[in-house]
């Protein structure tokens, strides 16, 4: 059997074609193989980063609240040098949902 670039040998249900092809799968085989793995690693650092930006949000408002002496009841937004307090959510009664 002769395709327009190289040449196949039918067996049965298969055609076995040049090892080219098969080098070419292979390669993006291979391509894919490696961004998949970068996304993973990527995604994995990103987590990991924004874990410590949250434990390090944390611990400036545990140390803002402390050294300020604040009542831990009330909400507050840091917006530059600025706190301001805002409300508190209400709790959701027993029951309340929205699904």
């Amino acid at each position: 059997m002769m395709g327009k670039r190289i040449g196949a040998v039918k067996r049965g249900d298969t055609i076995e074609i040049a090892p080219m092809y098969e080098d070419i799968s292979n390669a993006i085989h291979n391509e894919e193989r490696a961004i998949f793995l970068l996304q993973e690693n990527v995604f994995k650092n990103c987590k990991e980063a924004l874990i410590a930006l949250g434990k390090r949000r944390r611990q400036l408002w545990t140390d803002i609240y402390d050294d300020l002496g604040l009542d831990k009841e009330i909400n507050y937004v840091l917006c530059g040098h600025t706190l301001t307090e805002v409300p508190k959510e209400p709790d959701a009664a027993p029951g309340d949902d929205d699904g």
